[in-house]
């Protein structure tokens, strides 16, 4: 799972549930838009495509 420096992505206890999940990790660089330029659209549209209309 590629993740940002965000505070919930950098906890033991997510760390923890990946490693239990099976989950490699890693992070963007600080500051880098190059890395999330890319991921952005896709999680824009897997989000259009799979909560749509969801109201829970």
């Amino acid at each position: 799972m590629h993740t940002d420096n965000g505070a919930q992505c950098t906890t033991r206890a997510f760390a923890g549930a990946c490693r239990q999940a099976g989950v490699g990790r890693s992070m963007s660089v600080i500051g880098s838009s190059a890395d999330n330029a890319l991921v952005e659209p896709f999680n824009a549209t897997f989000k259009r495509e799979t909560l749509q209309g969801r109201k829970h």
